[in-house]
């Protein structure tokens, strides 16, 4: 049984492509409410209060979304850096391979 994990640098750059991409989306919403008024139910006090109370909870929704967009993006940068790396790793060890096998066709050609 093999401990090692297979990755396929392409899926992972496409996962944070991905990611990016609804890290935007969150991102907007959260901008969008942010642009939100405030409704006019009349000028009584519970009208008034549940006002306050729904703006309150816009604004923290907002806020929130906006922070969930910022995570997702670095969530969507460290996957692409992870793929890159990935990447750089499976051409190093390509090459390693080529010159080992070079290094052993010169040694069977030699005997």
């Amino acid at each position: 049984m093999s401990d090692m994990v297979q990755v396929n640098p392409q899926r992972l750059a496409a996962l944070g492509s991905g990611l990016a991409d609804l890290a935007e989306r969150v991102a907007q919403h959260g901008r969008a409410l942010t642009t939100v008024g405030r409704p006019e139910l009349g000028g009584t006090e519970p009208a008034d209060e549940l006002v306050d109370f729904a703006s309150t909870r816009v604004s923290s929704t907002a806020t929130w979304l906006m922070a969930a967009g910022a995570a997702l993006r670095g969530l969507a940068g460290a996957t692409n850096t992870a793929a890159q790396i990935y990447r750089e790793v499976d051409d190093e060890s390509t090459d390693r391979f080529a010159v080992i096998s070079t290094a052993f066709d010169t040694v069977d050609d030699g005997c």
